[in-house]
């Protein structure tokens, strides 16, 4: 009998609209953050997977060059460029000229810098 009053009286209870309200709005609040927070995770992965995606098509290029260079390594003209340019070696006969104020040299064109070097040979 008492179960029954008991069960009559919970079904009897309304909730107020306004409460009804509310606790819509805070399931609604808790789903918008957690979904919002869902999505800026998702645009860092994808900034993150873009600057991953560059960095590799610079290391592949990398490589590539790496390759390149190794497969003309020992090669005499590889060799004799090496010597030349990281070890100021000539052929016999050669001239080098080192400039000493490049700044000075601004302004010319490469004729005019041809006919100065021709003077200065003379």
């Amino acid at each position: 009998m008492q179960t029954r009053k008991l069960a009559s009286k919970l079904s009897e209870k309304v909730i107020p609209w306004p409460w009804m309200l509310l606790i819509f709005l805070a399931v609604f609040a808790v789903f918008f953050f957690a979904i919002r927070s869902g999505e800026q995770d998702l645009q860092t992965a994808r900034q993150q997977q873009k600057e991953s995606g560059e960095a590799l098509i610079l290391a592949n290029d990398e490589l590539n060059s790496l390759r390149a260079e190794i497969s003309q390594v020992g090669s005499s003209s590889y060799i004799e460029n090496a010597a030349r340019n990281n070890y100021g070696y000539l052929k016999p006969g050669e001239l080098r000229f080192e400039i000493a104020n490049p700044e000075n040299l601004k302004g010319y064109t490469y004729e005019e810098l041809q006919i100065r070097v021709s003077e200065l040979l003379q």
